[in-house]
Parts: structure tokens; sequence; C-alpha cells
């Protein structure tokens, strides 16, 4: 089974012109190009392999090179999926090359410039197809760097974390069970019993899906199948991290789980957060499709996710800690486009005097190198609201038996692949 991934990173967050940068493979919003590996490390709940290495820069490559790729297990040596922008093209995609992993594995993505290339101002938006070993897996990524504990975490974001549940739990679109978590942080928690414990929670309560990494080790997971946690479509899912012990050490953390889908194909398509105060309310906003926890932004390009493959999105859901109000509406749109515009699809929610809303009825077609945007627009005055949550479905119908994956749209190979 594939999993659409949108690892996109923030849309102030540009990799650099003269040293190679990381960022983690989790959704849009907080993540950044990152000096150091270890600090974009995002373990890997299941077997399967990363395919279809997506990108694009919101600025053509007049000079220089970037080099972009996929590490494994902490090797900063790019290997399987990869791509170069160069000779005034904006971006690359790689239909060729694989990553083989092992559950347990971790990932990042690598940036290596040469010869100076073109600076960029905004994010850039970089994606990419996780294939199970297993016709009927798929798996759910999340990233964040807390600080202090009990927190909460948004899955497939990067940075989304309060200390209100409820701001951060996605309803979910669809309904499968999840389990196999593993965790990865950058920096061991201490000593003298130093304690970061990770859980999966359903509905605002804790599960028994839970693991704990104590003391000097970096690692943690939890893959008794006894644990698993059966979700129907709408119940809400989030992590939480406690701590215990003299002073535990917090740190850039990577999470994963096995999530196996009643319907085969369905994958989340990530969840985020958009936060509307002030101006914000009133006016047209646009914010990432997949993660993130960054505020809404007038200008589009720089919350753009790029398709590494072809998809059906579909079961668009939307949760908010406060309603637009009597009398107020806010409506969500997923809306896509090829190079700089976008337009509104039938993926529409609108809420009024409500906190939910969902569209289970409508799709929406979606081909590889498609750029993506999440659009809100209001009508009156709606209330300030600082926790929407959106989640929606990718669907990769499976492949017929005894063929290959499914169906993948045009693109570009490795080799001079470039998107112009």
């Amino acid at each position: 089974m594939q999993t659409v991934i949108f690892c996109s990173n923030s849309n102030t967050s540009a990799p650099s012109t003269s040293a190679s940068r990381y960022i983690t493979i989790a959704s849009s919003g907080g993540n950044t190009w990152e000096s150091q590996i270890a600090a974009t490390r995002m373990p890997v709940p299941i077997a399967g392999s990363f395919k279809y290495l997506t990108g694009v820069f919101q600025t053509a490559i007049a000079s220089g090179s970037y080099r972009v790729g996929m590490c494994k297990n902490g090797s900063t040596t790019i290997s399987g999926p990869e791509f170069t922008v160069q000779n005034g093209a904006q971006g690359g995609r790689d239909t060729t090359n694989s990553l083989s992993i092992s559950a347990g594995d971790d990932v990042s993505i690598k940036s290596e410039p040469t010869g100076t290339p073109t600076a960029q101002t905004d994010g850039t938006p970089v994606s990419c197809v996780f294939e199970s070993s297993v016709a009927n897996e798929s798996a759910i990524f999340g990233f964040f760097i807390a600080t202090t504990a009990p927190t909460y975490f948004l899955p497939a974001s990067v940075t989304a974390s309060t200390s209100a549940e409820t701001n951060v739990s996605a309803r979910m679109p669809c309904a499968g069970v999840v389990d196999q978590l593993y965790v990865r942080v950058q920096t061991a928690p201490g000593a003298g019993g130093d304690t970061l414990t990770f859980t999966i929670n359903k509905n605002g309560s804790s599960t028994g899906l839970t693991c704990s990494i104590v003391d000097g080790a970096v690692t943690g997971n939890d893959t008794d199948t006894g644990h698993a946690v059966t979700f129907a479509a709408d119940d809400t899912i989030s992590l939480t991290m406690t701590s215990s012990g003299p002073s535990p050490a917090y740190s850039a953390t990577g999470w994963s789980v096995r999530f196996v889908p009643d319907i085969i194909g369905e994958s989340i398509m990530a969840s985020r957060i958009i936060t509307f105060t002030g101006g914000a309310v009133t006016a047209e906003r646009y914010g990432f499709v997949a993660g993130g926890s960054a505020a809404s932004t007038s200008v589009e390009s720089q919350v753009h996710a790029i398709a590494p493959i072809d998809f059906v999105a579909r079961k668009l859901y939307i949760k908010a800690n406060v309603s637009p109000g009597s009398g107020n509406t806010r409506t969500w749109t997923l809306r896509k486009g090829t190079g700089g515009g976008q337009s509104d699809t039938a993926l529409t929610v609108t809420l009024g005097d409500e906190l939910e809303k969902e569209n289970t009825s409508d799709s929406v077609s979606v081909s590889a190198n498609d750029i993506l945007t999440i659009g809100t627009v209001p009508t009156s005055s709606p209330t300030d609201s600082v926790a929407i949550v959106g989640s929606m479905v990718a669907y990769i119908a499976p492949a017929a038996a005894g063929g290959g994956a499914g169906v993948v749209g045009g693109g570009v190979g490795r080799a001079g692949g470039m998107i112009g």
C-alpha cells in the first residue's frame, strides 16, 4: 500500500546555499532545515520503501544547484531517491530509485548545495511516497520539539503542541487500527531515572499503546499487538508526552505508528492547525494541506505542497476550538493547480455555529506535481479561533493481483529530472 507523505518545510525556512541541511519527513509548518541530521531523524514503524521523492523551489535555480535526497539511520550520505535542481529549473522528481526500510529504521531528507545556488526566501515543498511491504499497511508520522511536559501533539505534523489535548487532536477521516508505536529523541532524557513516556490518545483518553525512553536511551517502541487501538471515522487521535525523574531533557522528537485502514488504499493525509486572530479573522487566508502549526497566511505560495504521485483526496474533516458564531461562517477548501496558480476544488467544508463538520461526499483527483493548499474564506466576522484542525484521506487504489504498485502519474526520472 502506498502512503502520500508531505514533508514541506516552514514557509520561512529555506535550504542553505553553502552547507548541507536536513528536514524531517513529517509535515509542514514548523519543519525547518537543520544543520544536524540528529534533529530530523524519523523512525519508521513498518517495513517498506520510500519512493517518488519530489520537490519544488519557489525561485528558479539560475546558478549552482541543489541536490535533494533521503538519508537512512543517521548516515549523512544520500541513498535511494534523489533529484538535482539546476539550469533554470525549479524542482525535480525521482521516479526510478527507492530506499528500502525495516521496521525501526529512521530517515531524513538532505539538501546539498553546489556552486552557491540561487537563494530561496520562502519554503521548499518536498514530498514522497512510502510503500509498505504488507499490502494493507500505512503509517502516520509526527515530529515535535517539546519544552515541557505533559504536552499533547498533533499527528502528522511538526511542532504542533499544546497543554490542551483538544486543541491538537485530529478527527480520524477514515476507520482503521493503530499500533506499532516508535519514538526517537535527539537527546537522551538524562540519567538517574529520567524518563519520557509517549502515549496514543483516543477521544481524549490515553490508550494502552505507549512506550518510554529512559536515561541514556534515544529510542523506544511498543510493538505489542495486544495494545492495538481501533478507531472509527470521527474518533479523535493525538499523542501525549509525559516525563518523570529529577531533570529530564527535552529535544526534537520523531514518532510514528502503523495504520491499517478498513478500506485498503486509504491513508491519512495529515492534519494541520491554523490560527485566526486579529485581521486574519475576516480575510481570505491559506494554510498547509498537511501538518504544521504555522499561522495562516495571505501569501498562498508560502504554504505550497507538491504531490509526489496521483491520488484521490477525499473525506475532509474540520474541527475548531471555537465556532465562527451565529450568522458567521468560515469555509475551508482544498485548492490545487500547477505552477503559480491554484483554484478551489469541490472538497470543501463550511462551519457556521458549530465546532465540527465534514465532507464525505466529494472527492478530488490529484496528479503528480500538482501544487496543493487549503484556502479559507470567512463571511461576516467569525470569532477568533486558535486551534483549527483538519484531516483528510489520500486514496490510492491497490494494485491488481499480480501487478505492481498503483498507477503513477506522469513525471520525470532522476536523470535530468527537472520541473521547469
